[in-house]
């Protein structure tokens, strides 16, 4: 047990302070004893012990309090996890003169000391740790729960400053009627401002989230997959503070205004920051008057080639002098090129330790150890680093750095070790510290603030360090040019031993320091094995992988758009060798050649069963799965493939009952035929809507995580956005979706216009080929936005290989024949004794993803665009875009969105462009004079077909066309 540090009679006055008192009667129309009566034993020990009291406070006083949930125990620590309104107050606090500030934890009479390990101010997160173990109940993050819980019966749960627990009942309500539905939900409980941070259960005992912001007119809460994702993804940043806008006319209310308060983000929402802000955490671990003299030599840098940052570290001032400048010792990443060059003509921008900028000078340059000199002018130091040798304490050292935006100087404690990392030189250190790019230049010290050496940063293994004594030698070989120093070797018997400086040129090959240009976001291609270790596999149904010059590549844009110049998508289906340099292709399929005209006669049997096989692949998982079921053949087709086969395997005994998704507005095509299908194979069905609202106010979000502003993309990966989001929140963590098999059998109305069997078989080459950067880019990215894996069994490799090798002939539409699109693949499951499908879904009309979710959705987006963008802005396009200029005030809105995100050339030229029709490529529009003066990629544009499918009866299925196994 711990002791209590001071007793509930000491802080009444905080309660006093606030307008709205902390008890637990105002928080609640039901009294815990009554509450207690309607739950379990079990539940009530669960309530009881899960939320905890955290209150900041300096010295007596209490400046804030709020609640936490216990979500880690371990043998060394506990961990809690409360509302990010405890770092405003801190950063507040802070700003307001307080010093010796304290976290306090206080659970059953006991007070720990926490700290705080890490923030998400996007998401309104924060994380505490104590390093006692409390005797607490963690709540189950990872349970699934497999219901809504809107409408359920709830009880939120806090803890008050004194210990005494505040619990407030009420139900779940919809949260589709705000914006901001996609982070947040909403319960009637009615709070006290000491319930925030806490939790929010049933009376079953099922955790639903944490409670937020009391003062609302209805409470929010942060649901448990927001929560687990955040804790999971603390490197992953929105780049939207939706909070802080949600929160803003809250705040504005209250006397403690913020205005020109500057809140730095969360060192997880940034690549640049690490280990503790100053003066918290590490830095208390230091002897006194270490860290002002730390922060008193430290300075943040970036240069600029033209208006464009090249890179930005650390540096620090050292007691060097030339022509009577203070010398800055840095990185020489700072100034070189990644052949190994120094990039002439940059501007070097330097932030002092007053916080004033400067411009830096470089006067001299290693690159075979990757150091820079620097100087500036005007500016007097008190007291520079010494580089001479000094006695260390290896045992705890300190790696610091400094940001240049936003302006925050970082430590990050570890020890002295023998690893060795990925990078080629010989003369590099390591210890345990963990550090950004924007710790590489800053220096390492002992806690008695001994000088060690300059860090570097290796994304692999800890963090490289030169030491101090050849950095010595190294400034004394820019001073004199003479290259003998004396090495200080700690365990040998003549800790002094002659060695000498390594002059750039002389060592062949040089040191190329791959690690200094690398980022924490980002898959590195290294020189390892020319094996396939460095291949790069992803042939079509993989998210586009984005890579710069030969060196970095990243799955997502996002994480190379603001470090990169230059930067193309990673071809599919090639490797790419670091040993050549260059790409190959590995995926080379025989339809890749378009010219070849295959002629294989169709085979039903072998078609179903190679899908079969495609299905069943994708039914080995080991975690909870479902099936994306729109209603549409292809959805349909594999949702009743896996009913089918689902019984005997390991994924069925696992996890049982299958579940099924469908997203659309009310009355929308798909809905009821999903909902057919559903009750047809005896599925587990949910039904997920949403409105035109919805589906517009996510348009921002959608364009950030599919990176791109291609009008038909963004269209359906706006409600696959929105369904994932709900799927994963019932705890499904995979789907198996039909993508693919339009382009195979050339499923799009606009091929019912192919000329002829080559064309339209060279038109399902060009559409597979583009897959990455259209139905594929949105199944992955629209899913893995919520962490959500989406598996697609039309693309598997074996299966294509079958779909192609038919002759396209039997792909044609005939109407004459009774054959519409995919006419082969709906014949090869046409079974009369033992049928997949109900007749009339086996041979419904293709309805594009964004067409069947709902005609109404089209029609509101280009409603709101039109709202949007005007004429004459519209007219100006061709001078605003020159590339991929949109000729249509859809298109323009997306593309305002997409450049407000990602504004760099590189870019826009990831994003395709042309002239389509209902889904096609710019040579199908060639097949029909009419579709140039309709280009329109909703289905609906192909002109003449899919009004004429349903006057002429296409959609009914054939007569007479039996097929039976």
């Amino acid at each position: 047990m711990l002791p209590s540090k001071r007793g509930a009679d000491d802080l009444t006055r905080f309660s006093a302070d606030n307008k709205r008192p902390c008890s637990g009667e105002e928080a609640t129309d039901l009294s815990i004893s009554d509450l207690w009566n309607e739950l379990s034993e079990e539940v009530v020990s669960k309530l009881s012990r899960s939320v905890v009291s955290i209150a900041l406070s300096n010295g007596q006083r209490v400046l804030y309090a709020s609640s936490g949930i216990v979500i880690e125990r371990q043998c060394n620590c506990t961990k809690f996890v409360t509302s990010a309104s405890l770092v405003r107050a801190l950063h507040d606090s802070e700003t307001n003169g307080h010093y010796k500030l304290e976290i306090e934890v206080r659970h059953e009479g006991n007070v720990a000391i926490g700290f705080l390990e890490e923030y998400d101010l996007d998401h309104e997160i924060a994380v505490v740790k104590v390093m006692p173990v409390l005797d607490v109940y963690c709540v189950p993050l990872n349970h699934q729960v497999q219901f809504d819980p809107h409408g359920r019966k709830v009880v939120a749960v806090g803890c008050d400053i004194s210990g005494s627990l505040l619990v407030a009942t009420g139900t779940c309500t919809d949260s589709r009627g705000s914006q901001y539905s996609r982070y947040v939900m909403f319960s009637t409980c009615k709070l006290s401002k000491t319930m925030q941070g806490g939790a929010l259960f049933d009376f079953h005992g099922d955790f639903f989230g944490m409670n937020l912001f009391w003062d609302m007119e209805r409470p929010i809460f942060l649901p448990r997959s927001i929560i687990l994702e955040r804790l999971g993804h603390f490197h992953t940043s929105l780049k939207k503070s939706v909070f802080l806008n949600l929160v803003k006319p809250v705040r504005d209310q209250r006397k403690r205004r913020r205005i020109g308060v500057k809140l730095f983000p969360h060192p997880g929402g940034s690549i640049k920051i690490f280990g503790d802000i100053y003066p918290n955490g590490v830095w208390d671990e230091l002897k006194e008057g270490v860290a002002r003299h730390i922060c008193g030599n430290l300075v943040a840098l970036a240069s600029f080639n033209g208006e464009s940052k090249l890179f930005a570290c650390t540096g620090f001032f050292i007691d060097y002098y030339v022509d009577k400048c203070p010398a800055i010792l840095t990185s020489a990443s700072l100034v070189r090129n990644c052949d190994g060059t120094i990039i002439e003509g940059l501007t070097i921008e330097v932030l002092l330790p007053n916080n004033e900028c400067c411009e830096g000078k470089l006067e001299h340059c290693s690159l075979h150890y990757n150091v820079a000199l620097l100087t500036v002018k005007n500016y007097n130091v008190d007291c520079p680093v010494n580089l001479k040798h000094q006695t260390v304490d290896y045992s705890k050292v300190v790696a610091v750095g400094r940001c240049l935006e936003p302006d925050l100087v970082m430590a990050a404690g570890g020890e002295c070790t023998r690893w060795s990392g990925k990078l080629d030189c010989n003369d590099l250190r390591y210890t345990t510290c963990t550090i950004t790019k924007a710790g590489i230049g800053g220096p390492l010290v002992d806690v008695n603030g001994s000088f060690l050496g300059m860090n570097y940063y290796d994304r692999n293994m800890g963090t490289p360090y030169l030491r101090f004594d050849l950095l010595c030698g190294i400034l004394n070989y820019f001073k004199t040019g003479l290259t003998k120093y004396e090495m200080i070797e700690r365990h040998s018997l003549s800790p002094f031993l002659v060695a000498h400086i390594v002059e750039d040129g002389k060592k062949q090959p040089p040191n190329r320091w791959m690690g200094a240009g690398q980022s924490e976001d980002m898959d590195t291609l290294m020189d390892q094995d020319e094996d396939a270790a460095n291949k790069e596999r992803a042939a079509i149904a993989k998210p586009n992988r984005y890579w710069y010059r030969s060196v970095w590549i990243s799955s997502e844009m996002k994480a190379l758009n603001d470090e990169c110049e230059h930067f193309v998508i990673f071809p599919p289906g090639h490797l790419y060798s670091s040993k050549t340099g260059g790409f190959s292709r590995w995926y080379n399929p025989p339809w890749y050649n378009e010219a070849i005209i295959p002629s294989v006669p169709y085979d039903p049997l072998v078609l179903r069963q190679a899908f079969e096989k495609a299905v069943l692949k994708r039914l080995m998982t080991d975690v909870p799965f479902g099936v994306l079921l729109s209603g549409g053949l292809d959805s349909s087709l594999v949702a009743a493939v896996a009913v089918r086969h689902l019984a005997g395997t390991e994924a069925a005994k696992r996890w049982g009952t299958k579940l099924h998704s469908c997203v659309g507005l009310e009355g929308s095509p798909d809905l009821k035929a999903a909902r057919e299908v559903a009750e047809y194979l005896g599925t587990l069905h949910h039904e997920f809507h949403f409105t035109v609202q919805d589906g517009i106010d996510a348009i921002e979000d959608v364009i950030y995580h599919t990176e791109t502003y291609d009008v038909t993309t963004i269209r359906a990966s706006t409600p696959m956005f929105l369904m994932s989001r709900k799927i994963k929140s019932l705890g499904v963590k995979m789907v198996i979706s039909g993508e693919g098999s339009d382009e195979l059998f050339g499923g799009y109305l606009y091929f019912h216009k192919a000329p002829d069997k080559e064309e339209f078989h060279r038109e399902t080459c060009r559409k597979i080929k583009a897959l990455h950067q259209y139905d594929c880019l949105r199944a992955n990215k629209a899913t893995s936005a919520w962490g959500l894996e989406a598996r697609v069994p039309f693309l598997d490799k074996e299966f294509i290989n079958q779909a192609m090798s038919i002759d396209p002939e039997w792909k044609m539409v005939r109407p004459d024949l009774g054959r519409i699109e995919k006419w082969v693949l709906r014949k090869a499951f046409d079974d009369e004794e033992q049928p997949f499908l109900p007749k009339h879904i086996l041979y419904r009309q293709k309805e594009q993803f964004s067409d069947g979710v709902g005609y109404s959705w089209i029609d509101g987006l280009k409603a709101h665009a039109a709202s949007n963008v005007t004429d004459k802005m519209l007219s100006n396009a061709k001078f605003i875009f020159p590339h991929n200029t949109p000729t249509t005030k859809e298109a323009y809105y997306y593309r305002m969105i997409f450049e407000r995100f990602f504004p760099q050339k590189s870019a826009i030229l990831t994003v395709p462009g042309g002239p389509s029709v209902a889904c096609s490529t710019a040579k199908a529009i060639e097949w029909d004079a009419q579709w140039s003066a309709n280009l329109d990629p909703s289905g609906r544009a192909a002109l003449g077909v899919h009004v004429a499918a349903y006057e002429h009866g296409w959609h009914q299925y054939p007569q007479g066309t039996n097929f039976q196994i």
